[in-house]
């Protein structure tokens, strides 16, 4: 996924959330700084397939000889959002549903 053009990374974000990713985008870049996307909302990535899974996003502004990017780190916190079961005879210990 290096050095993907603007227009490619779209291809990850939900068909849905598109226009609204663009504008976010837009702000973006106008003021970059390191950061997490998406602080306190849901967001969600798309697989080639189409199908949508949680994600977390950081943002981080770099530059290199008078050139700038951003280096977005995307990961896949599915495990995270499973729900969690405890029974009483498991002695405090929980298992994924």
């Amino acid at each position: 996924m290096m050095n993907w053009p603007e227009k490619e990374v779209e291809v990850l974000v939900p068909q849905e959330r598109l226009e609204a990713h663009r504008r976010q985008r837009r702000q973006y870049q106008e003021k970059p700084e390191a950061r997490v996307m998406g602080a306190g909302r849901d967001l969600s990535g798309r697989r080639r397939d189409g199908t949508e899974f949680p994600v977390e996003i950081g943002l981080s502004p770099i530059g290199r000889q008078g050139r700038h990017a951003v280096l977005a780190t995307v990961i896949d916190i599915t495990g995270r959002k499973r729900p969690r079961t405890c029974s009483a005879s498991s002695c405090g210990s929980c298992s994924i549903a």
